[in-house]
């Protein structure tokens, strides 16, 4: 049995005119674009790391809103481990690609050239 299916032209066209709409709402309405970008933030820290955005504001907030290795008060990513997916906290990202580029197991290796 062979199930009806909205022709493609259509649902391309009726995809278009709604994203059409949710830009057009986004640039014009600010309460609506935060909320919709703090659901999406939410969406990601879930997917990502398993925390929601109630948990990220609160590990901010322990650290002040400063990177954990800088200090810096700038936007803060989730800094974890990549083996046990433990999150150690939040970092700046040039911290946290610093590490990454670096790579976990050479971080002592770079310290000791660092200070040699």
């Amino acid at each position: 049995m062979k199930i009806w299916r909205m022709p493609q032209e259509y649902r391309d066209a009726k995809n278009k005119a709604a994203a059409e709409a949710h830009r057009h709402r986004m640039d014009t309405d600010p309460e609506y674009a935060e909320k919709y970008r703090r659901y999406k933030r939410n969406l990601t820290l879930l997917r990502n790391h398993g925390i929601d955005l109630e948990d990220f504001e609160k590990l901010s907030a322990r650290q002040e809103h400063k990177c954990g290795i800088c200090g810096r008060e700038v936007p803060l990513v989730v800094d974890h481990c990549h083996e046990s997916e433990r999150i150690r906290g939040l970092l700046c990202s040039n911290c946290n690609a610093g590490i990454g580029l670096i790579g976990e197991a050479n971080l002592e290796a770079a310290v000791r050239w660092v200070w040699k």
